[in-house]
């Protein structure tokens, strides 16, 4: 079957799980982010979509502060495995492949509730990360569960900590952000020996 994507790295021959970005023409709205697991063509035009598959949502102001930054980073890997990169527009609805989808709610999660210093701050942070350690940290959230606005509890909490209100410094060793396992600096330095030193003859007083 032939592929054709869209969006971000969505093939519709699949028709299976992906999120859909609903960005409004309005600048003082809101960015809705849907979790869905089939796909429907209609979904991009007019199809009325559930509240029950809302899983984050956030104001417009904060959603331009990480809409370049999450773009450049997911059509970096779309480039590489020779997919058409994808692009935010205002008033439309934007289908994103699955685990793409997974990486964006994660950092949405992060940051709401948060001013924009620590948006900045979580950005770089969550850049810092990689794709595979952003995957397992949506999948632990979201396995306890809870809705679009719920951060303050379980894992959603200590994310947003780790990333809102970590130095941003970390972003260039993610491995501090979460204590999880050794340091690859760490791991590669040789252990150090010390020689053992020449024992010294006291001189005979005559």
């Amino acid at each position: 079957m032939k592929k054709h994507f869209i969006g971000f790295g969505f093939d519709t021959g699949a028709r299976g799980y992906h999120f859909l970005i609903v960005i409004p023409k309005e600048k003082d709205g809101k960015v809705s982010i849907y979790e869905c697991f089939h796909w429907d063509p209609k979904e991009v035009t007019s199809m009325e979509l559930c509240s029950r598959d809302l899983k984050a949502e956030i104001d417009c102001s904060r959603w331009n502060l990480l809409a370049t930054d999450v773009a450049q980073v997911l059509n970096e890997r779309l480039e590489r495995d020779g997919i058409p990169v994808g692009a935010w527009k205002p008033g439309s609805r934007i289908p994103v492949e699955r685990l793409c989808g997974k990486e964006l709610v994660l950092l949405v999660w992060a940051i709401n509730g948060y001013d924009t210093k620590s948006v900045t701050s979580a950005i770089l942070n969550w850049r810092g990360l990689s794709h595979e350690e952003r995957w397992w940290l949506f999948t632990m959230a979201n396995s306890i569960g809870g809705g679009a606005h719920d951060s303050e509890h379980g894992w959603r909490k200590a994310i947003s900590y780790a990333l809102c209100d970590n130095p941003t410094k970390a972003a260039a060793e993610p491995e501090e952000l979460f204590d999880t396992k050794p340091s690859a600096k760490k791991a590669r330095q040789p252990n150090t020996v010390v020689p053992p030193q020449p024992k010294t003859q006291k001189k005979r007083v005559q």
